[in-house]
């Protein structure tokens, strides 16, 4: 007759879907001596787990007084894993968790948290009556010790190792900075704005000019826009210039009134002016290559009219008589030849 075991069984399923705790349906004696079996059928997503022939299953056990870290049986046909509980064991009565491990001593040194799981060892009434149980230690448990303390060493030497490598890093970082530095001390970095206690202190100049100085720290007038076109300006009065205009301008006007001449009112607008209120104006039409002008003569007298542009005589008369020249000579030439064909004629 075969041997007789109390088996508490059921089905552990590899995978990431359900990592709670399962509770074993029915308990355990104290008085199960070499009866007590744990078995587990494994699964890999609803399979049977295929095992290798160098795999291991280990379970590991905590309770009362109770550490233990032991290999399980393997069938691989039936893809179960067993454990009987030993003599000592089940003495733990008691609440006990555990846990089913598999190793693969494969390249890859794989691992395998298969489920965790609980169930009970019910002090049977005869123990009721004896002294308190020893507590007792694996002989595993120093295979458990000696594993942690190589991790622990390995995490050591690791660390060790980066620390190596962050100094050098840091090294590096300081003959960056170091050069950064010479850079920026090449630039003469005083001759730039500097901030103190909340104002620029310093001035900018580019080709000799202050582009930047405390007392004027931003550009207050454009030229162009943003995308260097001209800036464009309606309805100015060609009257009253001073109503929109009290800087310097150079852009494009659109649907301007009073412009003189009947010019159309659309076109090319400069004025320039200068401080105590003299300058000039000018204004060309879109569609013409006419040409008029303005002058204010400062802030008393103001704006002098519109005027077209007038020819200096002084400058062309010369060459009006050269032409004037050049004519008669022809003219004489012409007629001079005119009548010594006529002679020849008769």
């Amino acid at each position: 007759m075969g041997d007789i075991y109390k088996k508490m069984s059921t089905t552990f399923d590899v995978s990431v879907n359900d990592p709670s705790v399962i509770k074993l349906s029915g308990t355990f004696s104290t008085q199960d001596k070499n009866t007590a079996m744990l078995q587990f059928v494994i699964e890999n997503e609803g399979k049977p787990l295929q095992f290798l022939e160098s795999a291991q299953a280990v379970i590991y056990l905590s309770g009362n007084q109770l550490k233990v870290k032991k290999n399980m049986e393997i069938d691989r046909e039936s893809s179960t894993v067993s454990y009987l509980l030993t003599a000592e064991e089940v003495k733990h009565y008691g609440r006990i968790v555990g846990e089913v491990y598999i190793y693969y001593n494969n390249d890859s040194q794989q691992t395998l948290s298969v489920h965790k799981f609980i169930f009970n060892i019910d002090r049977a009434l005869i123990d009721q009556e004896l002294g308190s149980i020893e507590t007792i230690y694996i002989s595993d448990f120093e295979d458990i010790k000696a594993d942690y303390l190589g991790r622990f060493e390995k995490v050591q030497v690791e660390l060790e190792i980066k620390l190596d490598e962050m100094g050098a890093a840091i090294e590096q970082l300081k003959e960056d900075a170091a050069e950064f530095r010479a850079q920026f001390e090449a630039m003469n970095p005083d001759q730039f704005a500097t901030k103190d206690g909340g104002e620029f202190t310093n001035s900018l100049t580019l080709n000799g000019y202050d582009a930047y100085t405390k007392e004027k720290p931003v550009q207050e007038y454009l030229i162009t826009d943003s995308a260097g076109k001209l800036i464009l300006k309606a309805n100015v009065d060609f009257n009253n210039l001073d109503a929109s205009f009290d800087t310097s301008f150079m852009g494009y006007l659109t649907t301007s009134i009073n412009v003189p001449f009947g010019l159309n009112p659309n076109g090319y607008f400069t004025l320039r002016i200068r401080t105590s209120g003299y300058g000039v104006a000018t204004f060309q039409p879109y569609n013409s290559n006419v040409v008029i002008m303005n002058r204010r003569e400062g802030n008393v007298n103001g704006w002098r009219g519109w005027a077209m542009p007038t020819i200096d005589t002084t400058q062309v008369q010369p060459l009006l008589d050269k032409l004037k020249e050049e004519l008669f000579s022809s003219q004489e030439s012409m007629i001079q030849e005119q009548v010594q064909k006529t002679l020849s004629d008769l």
